[in-house]
């Protein structure tokens, strides 16, 4: 057996672009999982109630929808909230009274339109209030699914907490 001639006791190159290699690991890995270098500030989560208005459906229709039961996104399946009310009342269009030439409500026969109230966990993300991954803003067309029953409306109110939307618009400027 033959000695070492050279007798270096060091580091060679394959180490040294071993060592670097590794600390990028360890420092890229650590910065990812903690978002060190995000600028982008989390959203705040509190409880939001919005309204959404089914028009001129049968009342059947009625029968499918309870309070207490979850409403889901009719497209990701993502659950919006659970329904706290329902409100219903006659479905009614505008149609032309051509004796009194003037224009009118009517009521439709056997029809009814719906507003379920529904209360969900949203994050507050300035401008938008998303839950899950669903935007909620009044005027909105969302398709739903409460139980067995497919549910295509609007929305037409939103109560959340404006506080906390307005703190993200400070922090964003």
């Amino acid at each position: 057996m033959k000695a070492n001639k050279t007798g270096r006791k060091g580091i060679n190159i394959i180490d040294l672009v071993f060592f670097v290699v590794l600390a990028a690991v360890i420092v890229f890995a650590v910065v990812s999982i903690t978002g060190i270098l995000d600028n982008k500030q989390k959203g705040v989560q509190d409880n939001v109630m919005f309204s959404i208005e089914t028009t001129k459906n049968d009342p059947e229709f009625l029968n499918y929808v309870e309070e207490g039961k979850t409403i889901y996104d009719g497209a990701t399946k993502k659950e919006l909230g659970k329904i706290v009310a329902i409100h219903e009342k006659p479905a009614r269009e505008i149609a032309e009274n051509h004796e009194s030439k003037t224009i009118e409500y009517v009521e439709i026969p056997n029809k009814v339109d719906v507003i379920l109230e529904v209360e969900g966990k949203a994050t507050m993300e300035y401008p938008n209030i998303i839950i899950d991954t669903v935007s909620i803003k009044v005027g909105k067309r969302i398709d739903c699914i409460v139980g067995d029953a497919a549910v295509n409306g609007t929305v037409i109110s939103l109560d959340y907490d404006k506080a906390l939307l307005k703190k993200k618009e400070a922090q964003s400027k």
